[in-house]
């Protein structure tokens, strides 16, 4: 799986930080994450899937 681009990971990351404090449902949560990643085309939910 290739790496994404430093900057995006920034973002991602502060977008996820906004999520988590202003979303208190867990389940919202989740879901606003997942379109974070598919915005980006990244395949976040199958990696997610096999670890699990």
């Amino acid at each position: 799986m290739k790496k994404l681009p430093k900057s995006l990971r920034k973002y991602i990351r502060k977008e996820k930080a906004r999520i988590k404090r202003d979303i208190l449902s867990k389940q919202e949560r989740s879901e606003f994450i997942d379109n974070l990643y598919k915005k980006f085309g990244f395949a976040y939910l199958e990696n997610k899937k096999r670890a699990a």
